[in-house]
């Protein structure tokens, strides 16, 4: 996956689309089931894009907290 003008955009024969929000939440690892449970499936497409963002920004938050603690 990579961006177009800043969405996450997918390579489909021989094209780049926009990634739909349940694609992009399935990368983040967000299962359907999940999305049956909070009934995602009635929001908005860039709705469920930036949401699939936000749930891997604790990620990112982990892994710079965790290397600052290795290096001190």
């Amino acid at each position: 996956m990579f961006t177009v003008d800043g969405l996450p955009a997918l390579f489909l024969p021989g094209k780049a689309r926009l990634a739909n929000g349940f694609v992009v939440m399935a990368m983040q690892g967000i299962q359907c089931k999940e999305i049956q449970i909070f009934n995602l499936a009635q929001e908005e497409d860039k709705l469920l894009r930036d949401l699939a963002g936000n749930a891997f920004t604790a990620n990112i938050i982990a892994s710079f907290l965790l290397a600052g603690m290795l290096v001190m």
